[in-house]
C-alpha cells in the first residue's frame, strides 16, 4: 500500500475539513468553529528534531505560542473542536 505523507495530511486538514467547518458555521448560527493545526504543531510543540537529547521530547510552549493567532475568532478557547494529527513512529496517523 501507499503511506499517507505530511502534505496530504495537511491539504486534507486545511482544503476539506477547514472549509466545511467554516460553510457549516456560516449556516447554522452559534456553532463554534473548529481549528485543524497542521502536521508539525505536535513534533514542533515536543521539540521532536532539538539536537540536545535533554530537550528533545519535551514540551516547549516557546515553539508555538504563535500559532495560537491563527485559529478562528482568535480565542482558542472558543473553538469547538481542536484537531492536532499525529505521526506515530512514522507508520500510523492520529
Amino acid at each position: 500500500g501507499q503511506w499517507l505523507n505530511d502534505e496530504i495530511i495537511n491539504y486534507f486538514l486545511k482544503n476539506c475539513l477547514a472549509k466545511r467547518d467554516e460553510k457549516m458555521c456560516s449556516k447554522q448560527a452559534g456553532r463554534k468553529r473548529s481549528h485543524f493545526f497542521n502536521s508539525f504543531f505536535v513534533q514542533t510543540m515536543f521539540d521532536e528534531k532539538n539536537n540536545n537529547g535533554n530537550l528533545r521530547g519535551k514540551y516547549n510552549y516557546k515553539n508555538v505560542k504563535r500559532w495560537g493567532k491563527k485559529v478562528p475568532g482568535k480565542d482558542i478557547f472558543n473553538l469547538k473542536y481542536i484537531v492536532c494529527p499525529i505521526n506515530l513512529d512514522n507508520m500510523h496517523w492520529t
